[in-house]
């Protein structure tokens, strides 16, 4: 079984990593999201920018957030050696969890194929 853990190191926190996956990174859209992809050597990383503006509900944003979270824990291994950061651009919230984690991970998995 996968590693299910979250741990700090597995997420981006410092406003410079996430402008270097904004800057240098390669970039997927789907319906609802937008990744950004910057290959590392490290092991796989995840930040999430869920902006105010496209999704007003704060309890819309943590569902998005933590359904990105589940999708990305089994995934984790093999992501290696990538930063992903996930964005919206359109609102996915009447999306249930289902389709909102099928979204994500097919949008995972493309963008480390490449």
């Amino acid at each position: 079984m996968a590693d299910q853990r979250f741990p700090r190191a597995a997420r981006l926190l410092a406003k410079r990593d996430f402008d270097a996956a904004f800057e240098a990174a390669s970039r997927f859209r789907s319906a609802h999201f937008r990744v950004n992809v910057r290959a590392t050597g490290a092991p796989a990383r995840l930040g999430l920018a869920i902006a105010k503006r496209v999704v007003a509900l704060a309890s819309a944003r943590n569902r998005i957030k933590r359904h990105a979270r589940e999708v990305f824990r089994p995934l984790r291994a093999e992501l290696a050696g990538h930063d992903i950061v996930v964005s919206v651009h359109a609102s996915p919230v009447a999306l249930d969890g289902a389709a909102l984690k099928r979204e994500l991970e097919t949008l995972f998995r493309r963008s480390v194929a490449r």
